[in-house]
């Protein structure tokens, strides 16, 4: 509990001042509210019975000057706390952003990632809120209440005596519903994480819903998961009703008590009914302060439910796969030396050696599932293997920032990645005011530049969701023209006639030979196409690569 909120209030350090501002407004409005008990004490006191009228008017535009005056320090101080914890939330959601990319590819191989999505943009929205009603609510309201608490033993402690007697039941109260109030919100976070999740589901498979004619199917289990939720919900929104309601209940009930002794003492002349309405005008201001801690409370408990959440998801350890920082000039020139890896308890590859050199081609060939794409991926830094070393000119991996070697390195995945938007969106991701002429080089490499020139909108054409606007191939070629964008040193192929045919793979393999940055390039595939289009070519048998 104590590292959470360390680590939730570190937040706000870089925002202490605005904050320690707005603390010390808060500390001044009792000062502000004082004048007007007073004040009305004396207009009943002294000015009705002496019947000065207009000292009456006077004190009262006086009072109402205040209350703006009040108000003004109130909205300011509300205003310095919001920018505060905007600010802090910001640093909160880059901090979890930046976490995401030190999490390995093994993590989000097992990871629900849509849960994940779900988790972050909710709980760190909650966060906010919590936030909101703890800084800008609770913590002010307290203030005050205390300060306004003192002032009503100035002008009566027996009263404030019988005030006292209903504090016993609301802190039992508050201990009784605390906990209901802490476990119906999980249940109703993890119910919403259910929710956004099926919905997710519908919309990424709504084709092969339609191919299974499951659509009924599909409606019957999302169904479900809405009546999960909305009996969830409803109950948790019932509580934090019900909890507002019986406190503001108490608080009410508590008024009329004092409304009920305060004027018997006036009638029995131990108070003067100035006191008494200057005490009752007190207990009205802390009446709202305390309406309002109420009101906060069911938000912070949200906000503390999200918190510890994300707080668990930051502190999970997984280790990356390289830590080195050393950054190098590269070639293209790649070695695996002894590698042996395994998926968990499944070995996949046994004493791999490979030399990659800067400018030539390279052909892994094998069946599918023998572990050509995972020598791509020990390559790129995804994964590290159990035993052997992968070195980058003679560098060890270890000793090497991955991020900055990637960056000369190109890859066409067999399942091409592309997002919903622009070819020049896809194209340029990552580097958007890369200058055009590249950009139309990389797509005449890719050899898909004349068919873009005959599009009505050119680059700026939309692919649509996952490229589902192009052909295979099409998506295949953007995702080439993207690889060699920033001129790699390396190129990797992984199965690219999975959506080209021989006749485009051919034209493609005249053109890699023509680059004038001359990279290193490794095909990997099934197919025997490119068996006497490269310098070497390596066969994957029994979990071993053998140079053929």
């Amino acid at each position: 509990m104590k590292n959470k909120w360390n680590f939730y209030l570190k937040k706000f350090v870089s925002n202490k001042k605005k904050l320690t501002i707005s603390v010390l407004l808060t500390i001044i409005q009792p000062l502000i509210l004082l004048p007007i008990v007073l004040l009305v004490r004396h207009i009943f006191d002294i000015n009705i019975p002496n019947k000065e009228i207009n000292n009456v008017i006077y004190i009262g535009i006086g009072i109402i000057f205040l209350y703006i005056f009040n108000n003004s320090v109130s909205l300011v101080s509300h205003f310095l706390s919001l920018q505060s914890i905007k600010y802090a939330i910001f640093n909160f959601r880059e901090e979890i952003l930046k976490k995401f990319y030190t999490f390995p590819r093994s993590y989000y191989s097992k990871v629900d990632r849509v849960k994940l999505h779900t988790i972050i943009v909710q709980d760190t929205q909650r966060i906010d809120i919590g936030s909101n009603a703890l800084i800008s609510l609770f913590f002010p309201s307290v203030i005050i209440s205390i300060a306004i608490f003192g002032i009503l033993i100035c002008i009566d402690w027996k009263l404030v005596l019988v005030l006292i007697c209903f504090f016993p039941i609301i802190v039992i109260y508050n201990r009784v519903i605390s906990k209901q109030l802490t476990n119906w919100t999980y249940k109703s976070h993890r119910a919403f994480e259910s929710f956004s999740k099926g919905l997710f589901f519908v919309l990424q498979l709504l084709d092969l819903t339609k191919l299974r004619s499951a659509e009924q199917y599909e409606i019957n289990k999302q169904i479900d998961q809405f009546n999960a939720l909305r009996n969830v919900s409803m109950f948790n929104a019932w509580l934090i009703g019900a909890y507002q309601m019986i406190h503001n209940t108490l608080i009410a009930f508590s008024g009329i008590i004092i409304l009920i002794f305060g004027s018997v003492a006036v009638v029995k002349e131990n108070i003067t009914l100035g006191e008494f309405l200057s005490f009752y005008v007190a207990m009205g201001m802390m009446k709202s302060h305390l309406s309002k801690i109420i009101n906060s409370i069911p938000k912070i408990v949200e906000g503390n439910e999200s918190l510890t959440t994300l707080y668990n998801l930051y502190n999970e350890r997984h280790n990356r796969p390289y830590h080195g920082e050393r950054k190098i000039e590269f070639n293209g020139g790649i070695t695996l030396d002894a590698v042996c890896f395994s998926y968990d308890r499944n070995n996949l590859l046994n004493n791999i050696n490979l030399t990659i050199a800067p400018g030539s081609s390279t052909l892994i060939h094998g069946p599918n599932g023998c572990g050509k794409s995972t020598i791509a991926n020990l390559i790129l830094g995804f994964y590290k293997p159990q035993k052997g070393s992968l070195f980058a000119e003679a560098y060890n991996y270890d000793r090497l920032d991955i991020s900055h070697l990637r960056k000369s390195i190109g890859v066409v995945p067999q399942d091409p990645i592309v997002f919903s938007g622009s070819i020049w969106e896809n194209i340029t991701y990552g580097y958007p005011d890369i200058d055009r002429s590249i950009v139309e080089e990389a797509t005449k490499n890719a050899n898909i530049l004349e068919y873009i020139e005959q599009l009505p909108e050119g680059f700026e054409t939309n692919i649509g969701d996952k490229g589902m606007l192009f052909s295979g191939g099409q998506r295949q070629s953007i995702s080439i023209a993207h690889a060699l964008l920033l001129k790699p040193k390396l190129l990797i192929l992984d199965e690219p006639t999975n959506h080209l045919d021989e006749k485009a793979i051919t034209r493609l393999m005249i053109n890699f030979k023509k680059l004038s940055f001359k990279p290193a390039i490794l095909i990997i595939s099934h197919n025997k196409l490119f068996l006497n289009q490269v310098d070497s070519v390596y066969i994957i048998k029994n979990k071993s690569l053998i140079h053929a």
